[in-house]
């Protein structure tokens, strides 16, 4: 007969001295909690989403879509506006501060948003950002003037319709509906339950857990709202130890144990950006139509579809896959993708010495077997891309210790929106200057920095509780560490299994 199996805090006894490091750094009692994830307390029921839970996901999700809906608007804008403002074609410089005039207001909107939660909460957050949105909406939609466009992009809005004169300025009025929507439909809705206990109102976040748990226990939910708790004061107590944001930085940038993960969360985001796919998603149209497409927006709509797909299809196999081995399984077969776009390019623009028209006035007729071949580079980009580069960065939030998380998610997210910024600002001018095969050879080269840096520097954090997690960063960049950590697991669980099945044999 076998032994018993390891216990965990046998197999992994090295977490409690990373744990008592990361508790008491922040300045939270040790004896208020063990184990900082609440999915470790199962309600009930709890694998099945009831009709609350789908309203409130339903409600949020809306953000995202107003936010996606606006980024397929300024591509397809960029193609159509042509001579509607000012009576001209607009310069690539012009277009260009359009496309990155969104970026610049999430980049505002996102700082603003993560340290105005604490104060009016995540529902007075999204319903303040559908008034902005809903304002800049008016301004893009009424607009005559090129001042004007780019005000209301930078609000980044999808506004309401008043008088439309041309067909573009339909895109921007239809989703007033869905941001209207989320606006009333937030009024329906409470605060979550990490804000109620935040201020003070432990029964407010009591029966938000009970909507969301219906079948659970008392005890259950209360044990949930001690962890909620917990995590909480962690998070209160650092702000204390470190009351300004300078402070915060200043101790984040001194502190390995939160230096590294910050740094590998902000690099995969820089990656996802200057890795090339918003310029296809910005400029798809523009591109296309300088290709010599007759209905480059059909074109564009098929791209936007790969998109969802391969994101859709990533998300899914996420947790199965492992992060690490999405990234470098998904950005390689990007890379190549961008390599052979890149020549296809080269060939396509062989007679127009290596440039695109963008300036919506060409006539130019490209090799069309060299066009279709650059068309399925990109969608192949996609495939590779929207699973690794795409979504994986959005799950680094997870490697920041819990005392941290707010003021490193933000850092993050910042780099991320610099990213896109800087690469939505720059793309046309750098097309015209190195031809569109030297702009997406640019991006297969970026990607391929990102592959190295991931392989020394990102450790695989699925299966790893968020205290094993944080004990990554205490000397290095925890990668080998991770992978014992996570065999280690596996053993675990086997010689579980095993013992069980033994136990049902005797029986």
């Amino acid at each position: 007969m076998s032994p018993a199996p390891a216990s965990r805090t046998e197999s992994f006894s090295s977490s409690a001295k990373a744990e008592q490091t990361h508790i008491e750094r922040a300045g939270a009692p040790m004896e208020l909690i063990s184990e900082f994830d609440e999915s470790v307390v199962i309600a009930e029921g709890e694998e099945k989403i009831n009709a609350y839970t789908w309203y409130l996901l339903g409600v949020g999700a809306l953000s995202g879509f107003l936010f996606g809906y606006d980024t397929g608007v300024i591509s397809c804008i960029l193609v159509n506006i042509k001579t509607d403002i000012g009576g001209t074609l607009l310069s690539e410089g012009q277009k260009e501060l359009i496309t990155s005039a969104t970026s610049v207001g999430a980049f505002f909107g996102a700082w603003f948003g993560g340290y105005a939660m604490d104060t009016i909460g995540r529902k007075g957050v999204l319903m303040a950002g559908d008034v902005f949105f809903t304002v800049g909406a008016l301004l893009a939609a009424t607009a005559f003037s090129y001042a004007q466009l780019v005000i209301g992009a930078v609000t980044d809005c999808i506004g309401a319709g008043m008088t439309f004169h041309k067909a573009w300025r339909y895109l921007f009025a239809i989703s007033i509906l869905p941001a209207l929507f989320q606006i009333v439909a937030m009024h329906f809705l409470p605060e979550s339950p990490r804000y109620s206990l935040m201020k003070g109102n432990r029964d407010q976040a009591r029966k938000t857990l009970q909507l969301v748990y219906a079948k659970a226990t008392p005890e259950v939910i209360e044990r949930k709202l001690d962890i909620i708790a917990a995590t909480v004061q962690i998070g209160q107590a650092f702000k204390e130890k470190y009351p300004t944001v300078l402070k915060r930085l200043r101790a984040i940038l001194s502190n390995g144990l939160y230096r590294r993960p910050v740094l590998i969360s902000s690099t995969l985001f820089i990656g996802c950006q200057l890795g090339g796919v918003n310029s296809l998603m910005y400029y798809s149209g523009t591109i296309f139509a300088a290709a010599g497409l007759k209905n480059s927006n059909a074109v564009t709509i098929a791209v936007a579809a790969t998109n969802v797909t391969s994101t859709t299809v990533g998300t899914l196999f996420l947790d199965r896959y492992g992060r690490r081995r999405t990234w470098l399984t998904g950005a390689p077969i990007a890379m190549l993708a961008l390599v052979f776009g890149s020549m296809c390019f080269h060939f396509m623009t062989e007679s127009t010495s290596g440039k695109l028209d963008t300036s919506g006035a060409s006539t130019v007729h490209y090799p069309q077997n060299w066009t279709v071949g650059m068309i399925m580079c990109m969608i192949i980009y996609l495939i590779g891309f929207c699973p690794s580069l795409g979504t994986v960065p959005y799950t680094t939030i997870e490697l920041l210790p819990l005392e941290i998380r707010g003021t490193g998610a933000a850092i993050s997210v910042g780099a991320q929106w610099i990213g896109n910024i800087m690469l939505s600002s720059s793309f046309l001018s750098v097309m015209n200057k190195t031809g569109p095969a030297g702009s997406f050879g640019i991006y297969a080269v970026v990607i391929l920095l990102t592959i190295i840096f991931v392989y020394f520097c990102y450790p695989e954090p699925s299966g790893l509780s968020i205290e094993e997690t944080a004990e990554l960063f205490l000397e290095g960049f925890g990668v080998k560490k991770a992978a014992a950590m996570r065999k280690a697991r596996q053993n675990v669980v086997k010689a579980n299994h095993q013992h069980e099945k033994e136990a049902e044999i005797e029986a």
